[in-house]
């Protein structure tokens, strides 16, 4: 059973200490489908996630020297956990944000089922330029987007590909901080690393980053998709056709301008 569970961002602490969500006043320009997906509640039973080889085959390479990030200065982490998160080309006609909870069924649902079309067809081919932006609407989401962010950028997307793949084992039992650390450690993350990370100040900067996104875009349900700077609007996993259409519009009204 689902709910959407959102507060208002003046109980910050309170999502920081317990699963919560966080609303936002709606006032998107377009919305092309209105599929208002509510947020998932955390269920009261799970298990630590059991990590086969054969589920992190993909997420299982060393970190890599170039990516290292001084984790004993505080404000480099910081730095490094708020940054940006993109693929494909800058200079595309269409840029698409992705406002995603990492605990949201739904948006396991698109990862799993149309990103990898997305991505192959109109990422890589440097039509779109896409940004995944963390909407966490519950601890456990709070926490598993910072423990990503930890991450070196080379190994982020593919750990949350992983996370969405996987979310049933971690996302909902009352251990998921335990669950998110075995897992982030097969990529190399080390506990001092990830304790440099989930500290009060990133948590709450994550936090405010989403608040001022959901004001601006009227984010009030995940997955939600934005083009081009608010242009045009999605909400809800939809499927592939409905991305390579809204592209192509967009594509075809910025030549006719």
């Amino acid at each position: 059973m689902t709910r959407q569970n959102l507060i208002g961002f003046g109980v910050i602490v309170v999502i920081i200490a317990v699963a919560a969500g966080v609303v936002m006043s709606s006032n998107s320009k377009t919305t092309v489908a209105s599929d208002t997906v509510s947020v998932e509640t955390q269920a009261e039973t799970g298990v630590v996630a059991e990590v086969t080889e054969a589920a992190t085959e993909e997420v299982s390479a060393a970190v890599t020297a170039s990516a290292a990030v001084d984790y004993s200065d505080a404000e480099a982490v910081k730095a490094h956990v708020m940054k940006v998160r993109t693929l494909g080309n800058p200079d595309a006609k269409v840029k698409l944000e992705e406002f995603a909870s990492l605990t949201c069924s739904h948006c396991a649902n698109f990862h799993t089922q149309t990103f990898g079309e997305v991505k192959s067809e109109m990422i890589d081919k440097g039509e779109v330029f896409f940004t995944f932006t963390d909407f966490p609407l519950n601890a456990p989401a709070l926490e598993a987007s910072i423990v990503a962010r930890c991450l070196p950028e080379d190994r982020y997307f593919k750990f949350i590909s992983f996370l969405f793949e996987n979310q049933s084992d971690w996302a909902f039992n009352g251990d998921f901080s335990k669950s998110l650390r075995q897992n982030a450690k097969l990529v190399g993350a080390s506990d001092e690393m990830l304790d440099a990370c989930l500290t009060d100040d990133i948590r709450a900067a994550l936090l405010t980053r989403m608040q001022e996104a959901g004001q601006k875009h009227g984010i009030s349900s995940t997955p939600s998709f934005v083009f081009n700077d608010g242009a045009e609007k999605l909400s809800g996993s939809q499927p592939y056709p409905i991305f390579k259409a809204m592209a192509e519009k967009l594509t075809s009204d910025g030549e006719s301008q």
